[in-house]
């Protein structure tokens, strides 16, 4: 293809992307009204059984990650993002059968495997992904200065998993579909387990306890989570970096629950020069990356 063919591809996954958008807000699906409940419940269980009684119902900053929310799952993935997305993995697949003769990317198939086993491999796989892509995150600098949006909350409730800069949205797909995509999965199976995985982020911030027992090793919490926004955890020697598992953090060293307190200082060194505003957080990677000393 050359760079018309990628431009064209791009226009009509957009309007393509704009049309399914639009009818989401008219027609919601089931998948949108299941996550939309979940995430009220979450609210309700909050304000009635908060786990840190003396944060305020309506903290600052509640506004501003509504508004994070909203864009990046609707606005930025109807007027970019999935456009950008879709082409850039054609470039990819392109690019791997021009220069290295690969025509296939599947490299494992599951079809005999039973359902539920196909899932429960899904789940893992997706989630290890996932905390590989918080590892590096907090590791590459330059992914850092995006991140760092998510860690500018002071303080953390269930709406707080929605404050991601859009680099950020734009960076994980490509963490998740390459090696899912090699393994063999279905993309409706992805995209299942994938909500699974965002309702479930959206809980570790939640200001909520819940004594999970023995499972607190592999299922993620709030208790362990409130750790990775730690101010007193450098960010490059972060801990808790697992999505709907903790059992990765568990395994490779980097789980870190010192006590069970719910009262702690969060976000980083320079978080009171930070900007509070969507503009002001949209463009500070940027302006940091772009500093003589960034």
């Amino acid at each position: 293809m050359v760079l018309q063919d990628y431009w064209d591809l791009f226009v009509l996954v957009e309007l393509s992307a704009l049309r399914a958008g639009l009818d989401s807000l008219l027609r919601p699906t089931f998948a949108v009204h299941l996550y939309v409940g979940v995430i009220a419940a979450f609210l309700a269980w909050e304000y009635f059984f908060p786990w840190r009684p003396r944060q305020k119902k309506l903290r600052n900053g509640v506004g501003l990650d509504l508004f994070y929310t909203l864009f990046n799952y609707l606005i930025f993935w109807m007027l970019i993002g999935t456009a950008l997305v879709e082409v850039t993995s054609v470039v990819f697949r392109d690019a791997l059968a021009h220069y290295f003769g690969i025509e296939h990317l599947v490299a494992i198939r599951l079809e005999a495997l039973p359902i539920w086993l196909r899932y429960l491999l899904l789940v893992l796989a997706l989630d290890l992904t996932s905390w590989l892509g918080h590892w590096l995150l907090h590791h590459v600098d330059f992914l850092w200065a995006f991140h760092k949006v998510h860690h500018s909350a002071r303080e953390l409730d269930v709406l707080n998993a929605g404050r991601i800069h859009f680099v950020e949205k734009l960076f994980y797909p490509f963490v998740f579909y390459v090696p899912i995509g090699m393994i063999g999965f279905a993309v409706q199976d992805t995209f299942a387990v994938g909500l699974f995985i965002a309702v479930f982020s959206a809980f570790t911030h939640a200001n909520v306890r819940l004594p999970l027992g023995p499972l607190k090793y592999v299922l993620n919490n709030p208790q362990i989570h409130l750790w990775h926004h730690a101010a007193a955890v450098d960010y490059k020697r972060n801990v808790n970096y697992g999505d709907a598992l903790c059992l990765w953090d568990y395994l490779f060293g980097t789980a870190y629950l010192p006590d069970d307190r719910n009262e702690i200082e969060l976000g980083f060194d320079d978080i009171d020069e930070y900007p509070t505003s969507f503009g002001g957080q949209l463009m500070a990677p940027f302006r940091s990356l772009l500093a003589p000393n960034g």
